[in-house]
């Protein structure tokens, strides 16, 4: 309650507020799967709770033996009324149908209408009827075929019983065997030939009258069969018609029937009912009963202390742990091999890790150098001949290689460095992979060709002040007059201008001035290598493609989303068809570890010094 309301002082006002406050303190919950209720409540000494807990117990019962044993008063009173109903409903019912009987003549036996049983009796003796109908008319018909075809040795069952059909055959067969005998002996128009071949003409004729007579008496036993048969169906029709007047009384009659069987079934089922809610009235007793009597507790239950900080440090761990997941999940950035192989369609290359950026600072001081010689600024871009033995450099070779079988060329191979977005290190890798190439006494050109933001240039000649631009779009000459060399390891180095970007790169790649330069470069050159500008905001490596032998994918771990390189490998076929792999630069080499593509105790142990 508020602090500006009136404190209540009638018995209709407090009794809210204490019910309120009592149900409030009171606790019932089942205890584990099983049908047990536990009752406890919170009051300010231990003896008060026991006590309550075990009186509101104690009023439950009370309360389910008095709601049992009014309920079973007023189902009685029910079924009372309910059956005097269905006893009058069921007498007259059954009354019914013993009127209706009487009525309409209907006379049973066996629980079955007179009136079916002789219908079903003719049923029968025509279905007898039809078969001795039908086993004469065959007997006949047999007879009938033997005769006519003239064949008197066929086959009849009477026949083969027949004394005198027996004997004939018999004659018959000797006559037909000696006829035979003595035409092959005597010839055709002998006498003794003539009389045998009359004498069993005689024979066929004698068992063919035979037969005859055995016909006429299948014929006769046919006629019978058919006779009976006849009068069975006239008996049958007959008894159809008596009882056609009386099959519309039997369907009312079955209606009344089962109406007197329905009332009759439930009439019972209610006098169960009753007489089980009298003995149940009788005797009440509850599904409920105390197991345990309360006893006070020895210590207080309500804050547990303990329980609440467990809790809380357990649910914000939880939480904690749950966001890390869910944007772990939620990153689409690339982290392994995998992610870079399935975005980009093309095997991982290597691993290149983070390496040291920033500008050199030489130990002594060095000596400026001459005319266009390189004097690299940043660290980064000299890192493989710095620190040789580095997995840095183990990267580079494994790219190195992966570009030499891939494009099997004595000389004037042209490699494009690309990526999708910028800051991925593309540069850092051309660079890099040009330098190693040198080193190992390759003839290396390395042009930048990023215009808009040649950084490499800014890296390894800030003083040049001509060179790309002035190629493609003016021509000269003397191309060896723009051309910047490294004294070390004698790479070449083809700068882009510097002070200003040309608004038509694209034009100025794809255009024959760049076909021309790449012809003469493949002549004089093993490698020259392009440090392209990014593929997703600008538009160079698309119009370039058809000018390069193989590209090189460069990803930043950790940075580049995967939606990005897929979008940038399908946005030109010819890119996608000279893709030789992909890098994974800037990589974090101890959170590698974790997703089981890296071991980095190796090159720690040899490579790293």
């Amino acid at each position: 309650m508020g602090r500006d309301e009136p404190l209540p002082t009638s018995d209709e006002e407090l009794i809210p507020v204490a019910t309120g406050a009592f149900v409030s303190r009171l606790k019932a919950e089942r205890v584990g799967m099983t049908y047990v209720i536990r009752i406890s409540f919170v009051a300010r000494t231990p003896e008060k709770a026991a006590r309550i807990a075990n009186q509101v117990a104690e009023a439950y019962i009370s309360d389910q033996l008095q709601s049992k044993f009014e309920a079973s008063q007023r189902a009685e009173a029910w079924l009372q009324e309910r059956v005097r109903d269905l006893r009058q409903q069921a007498s007259a019912a059954e009354k019914a149908v013993l009127d209706f009987k009487q009525t309409n003549n209907i006379m049973t036996s066996g629980g079955r209408p007179v009136d079916d049983q002789r219908i079903a009796d003719f049923d029968r003796a025509i279905a007898d009827a039809r078969t001795r109908t039908a086993e004469a008319e065959a007997r006949y018909a047999r007879i009938t075929q033997v005769i006519n075809s003239g064949q008197v040795d066929g086959t009849v069952t009477d026949a083969l019983n027949n004394n005198v059909i027996v004997q004939l055959r018999q004659r018959y067969i000797d006559t037909a065997a000696r006829l035979a005998d003595w035409t092959k002996r005597y010839g055709e128009q002998h006498t003794a030939v003539v009389n045998l071949r009359n004498e069993a003409r005689q024979l066929q004729q004698s068992m063919l009258d035979e037969l005859k007579r055995i016909q006429q008496t299948y014929r006769s036993e046919y006629e019978i069969a058919k006779a009976r048969e006849e009068s069975a169906e006239k008996s049958l029709a007959d008894e159809f018609q008596r009882a056609g007047q009386s099959r519309q009384a039997q369907v009312k009659l079955r209606e009344l029937e089962g109406t007197a069987q329905s009332t009759r079934a439930l009439y019972d089922n209610f006098v169960q009912r009753q007489m089980q809610t009298a003995q149940n009235q009788t005797l009440p007793i509850t599904d409920a009963r105390v197991i345990t009597n309360a006893v006070p507790p020895d210590r207080h239950s309500h804050p547990k202390v303990p329980q609440v900080l467990a809790l809380g440090l357990a649910a914000g761990l939880g939480a904690g742990v749950g966001i890390g997941f869910i944007r772990e999940l939620l990153n689409r950035s690339i982290r392994n091999k995998r992610q870079l192989e399935k975005a980009a369609g093309v095997p991982c290359l290597g691993l290149l890790p983070t390496i040291k950026t920033g500008p050199i600072r030489p130990s002594k001081p060095e000596a400026q150098p001459v005319g266009r010689e390189l004097a690299p600024k940043r660290s980064e871009l000299t890192f493989v001949c710095r620190a040789p033995f580095s997995q840095f450099a183990e990267g580079i070779r494994a790219m190195k290689l992966s570009v030499d079988l891939g494009l099997a060329r004595n000389s004037g191979v042209v490699i494009g460095v690309v990526s999708s977005l910028p800051s991925e290190g593309k540069s850092t890798v051309s660079a890099n992979l040009a330098f190693l190439m040198a080193q190992a006494g390759s003839r290396v050109l390395l042009i930048d060709c990023d215009m808009c933001n040649p950084s490499l240039t800014s890296g390894l000649a800030p003083k040049a002040e001509s060179g790309l631009r002035q190629i493609l779009s003016q021509a000269p000459k003397d191309l060896e007059g723009l051309i910047w060399r490294h004294s070390a390891t004698g790479l070449h180095f083809l700068p882009a201008n510097i002070k200003e970007a040309p608004d038509n790169t694209s034009s100025l790649l794809s255009s024959p001035a760049m076909e021309q330069l790449l012809k003469a470069a493949r002549a004089h050159y093993d490698y020259i290598v392009l440090d392209f500008a990014p593929m997703l905001p600008v538009v160079d490596v698309r119009a370039t493609a058809h000018l390069v032998d193989g590209f090189v994918m460069v990803a930043a771990w950790a940075q580049t989303p995967m939606d990005a390189v897929t979008e940038a490998v399908s946005l030109s076929s010819a890119v996608r068809t000279r893709l030789l792999g992909a890098i994974l630069n800037k990589v974090d080499m101890k959170q590698m570890r974790r997703y089981g593509d890296y071991d980095g105790k190796y090159y720690s142990q040899y490579f790293d010094r």
